[in-house]
């Protein structure tokens, strides 16, 4: 297990539960996936992702950047791609955005390797 705190303790709860009331066990990843986010994520994680894309910007360095983006894009599932790679270009620093569009990016994926890249050339 490697479950620690709240998580560790609602698990152990949650078996012991089970076990007592006859019910069918957590046996799959999805299960317990579902189980943990219905147990600790707000109702409204997706709306609280959306508000905090909306003020994201690029302050500090480009990897901090990804590194935030990505994370709010978890709580967030109902997306377009498109509408992924604006967000994500568009909360760049000016000089970050312009490189991105001038390598004309097509997706997230392929403009968060290209953004992340451009932190090793510019610490070199």
């Amino acid at each position: 297990m490697y479950l620690t705190g709240d998580a560790k303790l609602r698990w152990r709860t949650r078996m012991f539960d089970d076990q007592s009331a006859g019910r069918p066990k957590i046996d799959t990843w999805e299960k317990l996936r579902k189980e943990m986010k219905d147990q600790f994520l707000p109702s409204n994680a997706s709306w609280l992702a959306r508000d905090r894309l909306k003020c994201l910007r690029q302050t500090g360095t480009v990897r901090d950047y990804i590194k935030e983006f990505t994370s709010l894009m978890l709580d967030i599932q109902n997306m377009s791609e498109e509408d992924k790679l604006h967000n994500f270009i568009s909360g760049m620093q000016a000089w970050a955005q312009n490189e991105l569009r001038r390598q004309n990016m097509k997706d997230l994926p392929s403009a968060i390797a290209a953004a992340d890249s451009l932190v090793d050339y510019l610490n070199t």
